[in-house]
């Protein structure tokens, strides 16, 4: 064992430092590292040139062994150059597997923060022990105060990053391996039962999330929520770090769950289209376009027989009649050669996008599962493009032909509760606009989002109208996802061809905030008329066709 310590040139005062039960009296805490750890080799102090000089380090020469103490010169540490000299210095003393404690009583200015990073990047890069980062703690008592002084131990704090990159690894990509294996390991070594049962049903839920097995997410998912509520005593006292994050798993993963997916159909089938979303937004594009197809398959069954279908020959039966569907309109099929579930699909108002939609799956999946063998394959960004940009919009717009989004309600700008954005690109609105839209929607307004549009008629207006979009600041997700209403420019040409920009958005019209000129008033100004539900008033239409 071996340990990094420093030194200043401060007139550090006599205490008795405790640590673990046992006390030492000492000026120079370094020293007292010797009795903390009683299999330590060797001490590399980290000397300054100023401190190289100084009476502290001569005395602490004479009260450890010499063959056990090494003097390590590091710079003033003036600049950021002379920190990562600091830095170097700190990582190049420790070999590859050693077993390390890390003292900094004496530190000063950045060097605790160096040393923590130090301490990370061992553990990461060179499988480094981190026995001990330790601290005495002087001024935990009052000078004058005789009493001992604590010495803290703070090597919880550089085992948080280890916490903190295994949970952003769940909650960013699904995989939880590490956090499995970081759990397992505190609970075996506290012998908590309820640690271990965390990791361990984290870990299948996240083979479940990893494999696309969404009906075994969804059973999982209050699986997980009930081990974490278990688990709480115990993580707050052996697991702090992790019980901190804990609640970032349980919201961004709790609300998956779904007891018997294959009885509730409707919310199952809105959970697994939140789940591609998830995959889509996570860059799991193969995940994402595997269960899209699935969901398609699914979702036609509903609509067909009114369950959740999962039989081979009836799942087979309706992937028959989509594909039908498309070799029909490419002249591939008579159209008296389409199956029952063809034919059924043939006469509804959606077949030509649930067509489309299907040729674009068949297209993306096949060449995904093919991993690019095969003649012409796409390039991996124009998989992942399509995925994003075609393929999830176009399901998007079918779930809410179905009332299968789970997401916004095009009629109202609604989604059940989480607010409104407003995307104004119109006049300011005042509070009493915002209070009669609030009235009119069912919903609080969350925010408004002001874009100054003044466009130039001398220039053409489709590319100021996508930046006009563009400066709305949204993600894609976002776009497809979030509860917007549009307070359009006053300029008609302007007005309709942003419609038509956000649409290609969104997937579906956005309703509109109509205001009008209060009649008589003076000076003239306006009030919210009413909010415009332009979905509805096309899929009302497209009756009428």
């Amino acid at each position: 064992m071996k340990a990094i310590s420093f030194l200043g040139t401060g007139d550090y005062k006599t205490a008795t430092y405790v640590y673990q039960g046992r006390e030492f009296t000492t000026r120079l805490f370094p020293q007292a590292l010797f009795h903390f750890f009683p299999d330590l080799e060797t001490l590399y102090l980290f000397a300054t040139k100023a401190v190289r000089c100084h009476s502290n380090l001569q005395e602490l020469k004479e009260r450890v062994p010499p063959e056990r103490l090494q003097v390590v010169p590091i710079p003033d540490g003036g600049s950021e150059d002379e920190l990562w000299d600091i830095f170097s210095a700190l990582t190049e003393t420790v070999e590859e597997e050693e077993t390390v404690v890390f003292d900094i009583t004496h530190s000063f200015r950045s060097i605790p923060f160096l040393t923590f990073l130090a301490a990370a990047y061992l553990r990461a890069a060179r499988r480094v022990h981190i026995h001990a980062v330790v601290y005495g703690a002087f001024e935990a008592q009052p000078k004058d105060d005789p009493g001992p002084r604590p010495v803290f131990d703070l090597t919880p704090f550089v085992f948080l990053l280890d916490w903190l990159a295994a949970t952003n690894q769940f909650i960013h990509t699904g995989d939880a391996q590490y956090l499995a294996r970081l759990l397992v390991h505190e609970g075996e070594a506290r012998r908590s039962g309820a640690l271990r049962n965390a990791g361990t049903d984290l870990e299948g839920f996240s083979h479940a999330i990893m494999l696309c097995r969404p009906l075994e997410v969804m059973e999982k998912a209050g699986r997980v929520s009930a081990v974490l509520k278990k688990a709480g005593e115990d993580l707050s006292r052996w697991a702090r770090p992790f019980e901190v994050m804990a609640g970032r798993i349980e919201e961004e993963y709790g609300r998956r769950a779904l007891p018997q997916p294959t009885e509730n159909v409707q919310e199952s089938l809105r959970q697994q289209l939140d789940l591609i979303r998830w995959y889509a937004d996570h860059g799991q594009i193969i995940q994402a376009v595997t269960l899209a197809r699935e969901w398609v398959v699914t979702a036609v069954g509903w609509q067909l027989y009114g369950t959740f279908v999962l039989a081979t020959a009836e799942r087979g039966n309706i992937e028959w009649g989509l594909s039908g569907l498309c070799k029909v309109a490419r002249g591939d099929l008579p159209p008296d050669r389409l199956n029952e579930v063809g034919r059924e699909l043939e006469g509804q108002p959606e077949a030509g996008a649930l067509r489309d939609l299907w040729d674009r799956l068949t297209d993306v999946r096949n060449d995904l599962d093919h991993a690019g063998m095969r003649p012409g394959p796409m390039k991996a960004a124009t998989l992942s493009r399509k995925a994003r940009k075609e393929i999830l919009p176009a399901l998007e717009g079918l779930a809410r032909e179905w009332g299968l989004s789970g997401e916004t309600d095009p009629a109202t700008g609604t989604n059940g509760g989480n607010g409104v954005i407003i995307l104004n690109f119109s006049h300011p609105l005042t509070e009493e606009h915002l209070a009669r839209i609030e009235v009119l929607v069912g919903e609080k307004v969350d925010r408004v989002i002001e874009i100054p549009t003044q466009l130039d008629p001398g220039v053409d207006f489709g590319p100021q109208v996508t930046a006009l979009a563009d400066a709305c600041g949204l993600t894609p997700a976002e776009w497809q996802t979030v509860p917007l209403l549009v307070v359009p420019p006053a300029l008609n040409f302007a007005a309709v061809l942003l419609l038509a920009e956000l649409h290609g958005r969104m997937g579906y019209f956005p309703p509109c905030v109509r205001t009008r000129l209060v009649e008589g008033a003076l000076p003239p100004r306006y009030e919210v008329a009413e909010v415009l539900d332009l979905q509805g008033q096309r899929d009302r239409a497209r009756t009428r066709r």
